[in-house]
C-alpha cells in the first residue's frame, strides 16, 4: 500500500508537468456561503520540515525499482498578532524545522517564514513573514479570569494542510491545570496545534498547545496556553523580531514554494499543480543552509522520476528531448545539491537519510540497482 501511495504521489506531480496553471481561491465566492470571523482570517498554515528519508517502490509502470524521499514534515496553525506579520504559534510546531513556510487563509502561495523566539516551556513561539497581516488577533495585556464552563472558540487547520480556509470548533473551559495551562472540552487534532482560542466577544484566550493521547485511551480535549504566558512572550518576540528578521530573498520565496510543493499530500488536487523546473533552480540559488540543499535536492529528485514514472520510462535517456533536456538538469541538480550538503554537514546523514542513500546509488540512473545503504 505505502509503495502505490508513494507512486500516486509522483504521478499526481508529473501529470502537471505538461501545463502550469497555478490556480487562485475564488474568496468572493467562499464569503457568499460562509461568513468568515476576523479571527479566521488571521489564521496561516504553518508547513514545516525536519528531514527527508529514504523511501523504496516497486514500479508496476516502469518496471523498475525507484528511490525517492520521503519528507519528515509536519504542519501546524499560527495567527498574526500585529499588522507588520509577526505570528504566534506553539512551540512545537517550529522546534527543530530546518524551513518553515506560511500560507494565509485564502491564499495558495507560501512565503518563507523565520522563528524570531520560542518559549518550548510554555509551547509559545512567533514567527515573522513579510507580509501584511490580512486581520490581527489581538493578545490583551492581562488576562482576566475565566469561568468553569465557559464557551471558548478554537480555528484552524486540523488534518489536512492542503485547506485553504480553517475550521472552526467549540468547547468549555474545564479547568487550569496544574501547570497554569487551560484543560478544554474541545476536541481538537493534529494541524490545530498553534491557532487561536477564543471567547464569545472574540477576546484570546490561549493558544491550542496540544490534544488527546487516543494510543492512551485519552479523547475529546485539549490543553491550551493561556494569555497570560503569550503576552510576555510577545514583548521579548517584537524586540527580537527587529534584529533577526531577515527580509527573504527571491531564492528563499522559492524554498518555500518547494516545501509546500513536497509536503502536499493530496493526490487528487496538489496544492500546486507542479513544481517548475526554474523555479527549483532558483530555491537552489545561494541556499542559506545545507538543511536547505537538502531539501531542494529531494524535491528536485522526486520531480524527474515523477517525469519518468508519468512515461512509464526506465531511464531520462528514454525521454523526448525537452524533457529529457529538463529531467536530467533535475537530476544532476539534486546529487550536486547532496554532495554539497553531505561535505559541509555530515551530520545530515542522520536526518536526511535520502542523501545518504542517494549518494551510495550509481551516478546518473536513476533506478536502484543495489541496496540502498549499502556502502
Amino acid at each position: 500500500m505505502r509503495s502505490l501511495v508513494a507512486l500516486s504521489v509522483l504521478l499526481a506531480s508529473a501529470t502537471a508537468q505538461v501545463a502550469h496553471a497555478q490556480t487562485s481561491p475564488d474568496p468572493a465566492g467562499v464569503s457568499r456561503r460562509m461568513e468568515l470571523r476576523a479571527t479566521d482570517l488571521a489564521c496561516v498554515r504553518i508547513v514545516t520540515i525536519r528531514g527527508a528519508e529514504p523511501f523504496v517502490f516497486n514500479s508496476s509502470r516502469s518496471r523498475v525499482t525507484r528511490l525517492v524521499a520521503e519528507p519528515v514534515a509536519a504542519h501546524g496553525t499560527g495567527f498574526f498578532v500585529d499588522a507588520r506579520g509577526l505570528i504566534a504559534t506553539a512551540a512545537h510546531v517550529v522546534a527543530g524545522a530546518h524551513v518553515v513556510a506560511v500560507i494565509l487563509t485564502g491564499q495558495d502561495v507560501p512565503v518563507p517564514a523565520q522563528v524570531v523566539y520560542a518559549d518550548p516551556v510554555h509551547d509559545v513561539a512567533f514567527i515573522q513573514v513579510a507580509e501584511p497581516a490580512p486581520a490581527v488577533v489581538a493578545v490583551p495585556d492581562t488576562q482576566r479570569r475565566f469561568s468553569v464552563a465557559e464557551a471558548v472558540f478554537a480555528s484552524g487547520f486540523p488534518l489536512d494542510v492542503e485547506q485553504r480556509y480553517p475550521a472552526a470548533l467549540a468547547g468549555v473551559i474545564g479547568r487550569e491545570n496544574n501547570d497554569g495551562s487551560l484543560y478544554t472540552s474541545m476536541a481538537v487534532n493534529p494541524g490545530n496545534s498553534g491557532g487561536p482560542v477564543t471567547d464569545a466577544r472574540g477576546q484570546l484566550v490561549g493558544i491550542v498547545s496540544r490534544g488527546s493521547n487516543t494510543l492512551a485511551g485519552a479523547q475529546g480535549f485539549s490543553v491550551l496556553e493561556p494569555v497570560r504566558f503569550i503576552t510576555p512572550a510577545l514583548a521579548i518576540a517584537r524586540e527580537m523580531s527587529t534584529t533577526r528578521f531577515e527580509p527573504p530573498t527571491e531564492a528563499d520565496r522559492a524554498v518555500a514554494r518547494v516545501l509546500a510543493d513536497l509536503v502536499g499530500t493530496d493526490t487528487e488536487r496538489r496544492l500546486f499543480e507542479r513544481t517548475p523546473s526554474d523555479l527549483i533552480a532558483r530555491a537552489a540559488d545561494e541556499p542559506r543552509s545545507p538543511e536547505v540543499r537538502m531539501l531542494v535536492a529531494a524535491h528536485a529528485w522526486n520531480v524527474h522520476i515523477s517525469m519518468l514514472e508519468r512515461r512509464e520510462l526506465r531511464d531520462v535517456a528514454q525521454l523526448a528531448e525537452a524533457e529529457r533536456v529538463q529531467a536530467t538538469m533535475l537530476r544532476d541538480l539534486a546529487l550536486q545539491l547532496t554532495r554539497d550538503a553531505m561535505a559541509a554537514s555530515p551530520h545530515l546523514r542522520r536526518t536526511y537519510g535520502f542523501g545518504r542513500s542517494l549518494l551510495v546509488q550509481p551516478q546518473g540512473q536513476s533506478f536502484v540497482v543495489r541496496s540502498v545503504g549499502a556502502r
